[in-house]
């Protein structure tokens, strides 16, 4: 901003002449009247740097009103480039996170930006050379944004109309997710226009997302809305989702014995998602390896799910919480457990060497029987 720099200038100079002043001689009145002048200028001069600011400011704030004037008129004529779309979701998502409005004017947000996003993602069905981020990016914008607008409703009420509202829409974002992952998957396998890396963050990002949804239905599933969710397995076949759980029971040893309950589906979905996020690098499925293991030792075919992804992942991930696993060796999950410190061992050995020594001495019968290889090989 020029002109408050310039004022700036003059506070330096008016700092200056007030030490000057106050060093010439005379009386002690006018001395004092020489530093009350030059202290005069300087209110002066800040009030001048002040005003400037805040004319940018105002400024600035104009502009941002010009772009949504505009971004809203080329909404209603479904003209919005990407970036535009990004702009009106994050404001939305942002003044939304603040919650200094009305449970109407949110509801009426969640509607407007929804609507927002499904004419984008129409506009894009029709294009020929739209590319695969957008694509991905839209899907996976609008399993966020469906998700948070089912946690809204589930939580502003509890009739039941509002919580059928809250399934169906738990349902729609899981098929966005979905579908976005089995977009990345098509490109994964024959495409080339994105990178590797690129493509394992996209998924990453995904399954970041995907994970939390899924533990939120599992605890719906088991403990909160459990005959809301019963029909679990024809509610996600009626979506259409590509959930793959049938793929999952084929691989994995002993699934198929354990039924398709809605508890058995909504538990194996929300394990395969954090050990997806694991393999892609995801940081919040990192930081909820506790809870994954945790998971695996309340359902019998948990460490099946772990164990067949675990050549899959790096060891490194698991070096941050070794220490809770030696304390895990006691519980329902030891066994997957004792084989995941195994695999840390072989190749990490002194990172786990005094978590091992130390906790070792205080592990009970079953802890002390399943660290007895890991003991050997440190």
């Amino acid at each position: 901003i020029s002109d408050p720099i310039t004022h700036l200038s003059s506070i330096c100079q008016a700092r200056q002449n007030a030490l000057l002043f106050s060093g010439t001689k005379g009386s002690k009145a006018e001395k004092d009247a020489s530093i009350h002048i030059a202290n005069f200028h300087v209110l002066i001069a800040i009030s001048a740097v002040n005003h400037g600011i805040l004319h940018a400011v105002k400024s600035q704030l104009a502009l941002n009103y010009a772009l949504r004037k505009k971004v809203l008129s080329k909404y209603e004529t479904s003209m919005l480039t990407m970036r535009e779309v990004e702009v009106v979701y994050f404001y939305n998502k942002r003044s939304i996170a603040r919650q200094k409005e009305t449970s109407e004017d949110i509801a009426d947000k969640y509607s407007k930006t929804m609507s927002l996003l499904d004419r984008k993602a129409d506009l894009q069905a029709k294009e020929k050379n739209c590319s695969l981020i957008e694509r991905v990016q839209i899907k996976f914008m609008r399993a966020d944004w469906t998700a948070a607008w089912g946690r809204f409703d589930k939580w502003h009420g509890n009739t039941a109309k509002r919580l059928l509202s809250y399934k169906a829409k738990t349902f729609d974002a899981l098929a966005y997710y979905y579908a976005a992952i089995s977009d990345l998957n098509t490109q994964r396998k024959g495409g080339k226009d994105i990178s590797a890396v690129s493509l394992a963050n996209m998924h990453a990002a995904i399954y970041d997302r995907l994970a939390c949804q899924q533990d939120q239905l599992l605890e719906d599933v088991e403990t909160n809305e459990k005959e809301l969710f019963v029909d679990l397995e024809d509610e996600l076949t009626a979506k259409g989702v590509d959930y793959e759980f049938s793929a999952i029971c084929e691989t994995t040893p002993g699934m198929v014995s354990f039924g398709h309950s809605a508890a058995v589906i909504a538990a194996t979905l929300t394990i395969q998602s954090y050990l997806k996020g694991l393999v892609y690098g995801s940081s919040f499925c990192r930081e909820r390896i506790v809870r994954l293991l945790h998971l695996a030792g309340r359902h019998p075919f948990g460490a099946a799910l772990i164990r067949a992804q675990l050549p899959l992942i790096p060891t490194w991930i698991f070096l941050k919480h070794a220490a809770q696993f030696m304390g895990a060796l006691d519980k329902p999950e030891g066994p997957i457990v004792a084989e995941i410190l195994e695999l840390v061992a072989a190749d990490y050995p002194n990172a786990i060497y005094y978590p091992f020594r130390i906790t070792s001495e205080f592990l009970g019968s079953q802890g002390r029987a399943l660290s007895e290889k890991l003991g050997r090989i440190l």
